[in-house]
């Protein structure tokens, strides 16, 4: 527009311009440019950061997953959570294994496979110790001992139970084994001081 090489816009009335407002206009145009040429590569360079820090969290969260399932998953005791109205949401192997379940669990209400607990879930508080009787799905009854906790979300609202529960038939057998164990000893020393007294 100085060089008069372009018109100017035909609602636009350009100032009457000399050298040095030329050239103060284009100096305040490029150092303008080049402000915001900084300014995006500077957002530019966060966002990459940004977007590291986020790949590493999500590595994490997933290792952290990994680790958690594998925990669940070596338990020996049985482990279950379930919804507010009973119906299982999760099942460890070792509480399947205890159960004898091999296909789907989820959905079905443990009350079914284990009466006792229901009604320790449902009270409150919601967390009890207990010993009950589980049937399998083969209709065999198993002894087993349970803990009950509340499932409580991120903002500690509950939203339903755990269950921690063991197989007591070995320590049932074991019981009785000692009980008989004792009936002998008592018998044995009755024996002895009749064959003493005779």
């Amino acid at each position: 527009m100085f060089a008069d090489l372009l018109m100017p816009l035909a609602d636009q009335t350009p100032p009457p311009l000399t050298v040095w407002s030329t050239a103060y206009f284009l100096g305040v145009n490029i150092a303008a440019l080049f402000l915001v040429a900084w300014l995006v590569t500077s957002l530019v360079a966060r966002l990459e950061r940004t977007g590291r820090g986020l790949a590493h969290e999500r590595a994490e969260r997933a290792d952290l997953a990994v680790l958690h399932a594998d925990i669940i998953r070596s338990l020996t005791a049985g482990l279950a959570t379930v919804g507010r109205g009973g119906e299982i949401l999760t099942m460890n192997p070792a509480g399947r294994e205890i159960l004898g379940i091999e296909g789907l669990l989820e959905g079905e209400k443990l009350e079914r496979w284990i009466p006792d607990v229901a009604a320790a879930l449902t009270g409150d508080p919601a967390e009890a110790r207990g010993h009950g009787i589980a049937t399998t799905s083969n209709g065999a009854r198993v002894p087993v001992d349970y803990t009950t906790a509340p499932l409580l979300d991120a903002e500690g609202s509950r939203r339903g139970g755990i269950v921690v529960f063991n197989d007591l038939t070995k320590v049932k057998r074991l019981e009785a084994a000692l009980e008989r164990s004792r009936h002998l000893a008592a018998l044995g020393e009755l024996a002895a001081s009749l064959a003493h007294e005779i």
